[in-house]
């Protein structure tokens, strides 16, 4: 797979998902670059110290040790063996929601610069890549926010659905909306299942979000947490 998107952040093209950028992984020779920006070609600077783990499996499920290097602007790792599969999670920090749009402050901070603030969050976002197949191509592998596929997604045709279970905090999400890239819609039912229509072969984007309310913090009415899964049908 030359490309595969780990995201964190996200955008849909013609404005369909409230999402504004992706978090995705390019395997550029023996690295893995963790890239944010628009998946596929367009990649932004960020904060290394914004990319909190990298775990990386190989297809019999075994953990493999990665070597993280973080440039200025950029983490990149090597994996010390075969990877089947790539886990993510970032924290992207404190955001508000203003009468001019978004900003990327805190509440006080923003308020101190003259904006009126609707809300205020904090945004973390976890990715799962699937770079072949493995034995946790359709197993949780733990990560706090999760898409599951409940059937192996590399063997999906075009036309076909593929049924995804949504695990916050190891337990089931009901009514959670599922997104594609291209901008298809699902939501979960009472067991936490969504099923999204594959439209056609290569790379494929899904992803969800959870709000989860915060009381007591004066920076923050809630926690935003995105999640993200991706794999290609060649």
């Amino acid at each position: 797979m030359r490309i595969i998107v780990l995201t964190v952040v996200c955008c849909l093209s013609a404005g369909r998902s409230a999402y504004a950028h992706h978090l995705w992984v390019v395997k550029t020779g023996d690295y893995y670059v963790v890239a944010r920006g628009l998946f596929p070609d367009r990649l932004d600077p960020y904060n290394p110290e914004c990319v909190k783990n990298i775990k990386a499996f190989g297809p019999h499920g075994m953990a493999i040790g990665v070597h993280r290097i973080s440039n200025q602007d950029q983490v990149r790792f090597q994996a010390l063996d075969a990877v089947a599969l790539v886990a993510v999670s970032c924290d992207w920090g404190h955001r508000v929601n203003t009468t001019k749009g978004k900003k990327l402050l805190p509440r006080r901070q923003a308020e101190h610069a003259g904006f009126r603030v609707i809300s205020a969050f904090f945004s973390t976002q976890l990715t799962k890549c699937l770079f072949r197949d493995g034995v946790q191509t359709t197993k949780p592998i733990g990560m706090r926010f999760e898409l599951v596929p409940l059937e192996n997604p590399f063997n999906v045709t075009p036309g076909a659905d593929l049924p995804l279970e949504v695990i916050f905090d190891r337990q089931p999400l009901v009514d959670i909306r599922l997104f594609t890239k291209e901008g298809g819609e699902s939501r979960t039912d009472a067991n936490g299942i969504g099923r999204i229509t594959i439209t056609k072969k290569g790379l494929q984007l899904i992803m969800a979000q959870h709000r989860v309310p915060v009381k007591g913090d004066p920076e923050k009415d809630y926690h935003l947490f995105s999640t993200f899964l991706v794999f290609e049908i060649k």
